[in-house]
């Protein structure tokens, strides 16, 4: 029999989060007004008419404002994906090359601990990076896995506390080794899916905030 294909929750990105909210806001005016209009059409179809051109008018300013706000988020999204490309584009061939074979990892099924996925992700890089070191002793003196001066710290997270130790590992990280990839498995810091990554997300926006002079230097991956 062949192998069972498993449905995989594509987390949204903040912008496409804020897509999404522009555009609902968007919808909940258009209707909201046009229940306006319908409720009290009778009553005020004197008014309307009378004054219709204004009518129209006010119709076609609230479309070039909701076309507007459109415009503005395009070129926000164009921006960030350009920034984030350019940060990309500055790394160094070897982190990028790393970065994009993490990316690329699909562990062999979901487990119920860390380690596991700190073994399989690193024989499966072993295979690109023959450098590559892994941390056995577990005394959280070094990351999980040292591929020259690039450091990779795996988190397995099922709740918030888990993610408390990722800050003093960049400011520990960060100082010995150029630069830190961390790697987050099997993301759920909530029951709710899109509360999850809620979460996640106004974690990660700190942790950047904390951490803005390093951010060249520092990655997340979630898997």
């Amino acid at each position: 029999m062949g192998r069972k294909k498993k449905y995989t929750y594509k987390r949204k990105t903040q912008v496409e989060k804020e897509f999404d909210a522009i555009i609902g806001l968007a919808v909940l005016l258009w209707l909201f007004i046009y229940i306006l209009q319908k409720a009290f059409k009778e009553k005020f179809l004197p008014y309307i008419e009378k004054n219709i051109i204004y009518i129209y008018i006010l119709w076609l300013i609230l479309f070039l404002l909701i076309l507007l706000f459109l415009f503005i988020f395009y070129f926000k999204c164009k921006k960030n994906k350009q920034l984030e490309q350019d940060k990309i584009d500055q790394l160094p061939e070897q982190v990028k090359n790393i970065k994009e074979k993490i990316e690329s990892f699909k562990p062999l099924r979901n487990y119920s601990k860390e380690e596991p996925y700190q073994i399989e992700l690193s024989w499966y890089l072993k295979n690109f990076f023959p450098s590559l070191d892994i941390e056995i002793s577990k005394n959280y003196t070094r990351p999980d896995i040292l591929i020259e001066n690039i450091a990779i710290e795996i988190k397995w997270p099922t709740n918030f506390s888990d993610l408390k130790t990722i800050p003093d590992k960049i400011i520990r990280y960060t100082k010995e080794w150029d630069y830190l990839i961390i790697v987050l498995f099997n993301l759920k810091l909530h029951d709710d899916i899109k509360k999850s990554d809620e979460i996640y997300e106004n974690w990660k926006k700190d942790i950047e905030e904390s951490f803005e002079s390093k951010l060249d230097r520092i990655m997340f991956i979630t898997i």
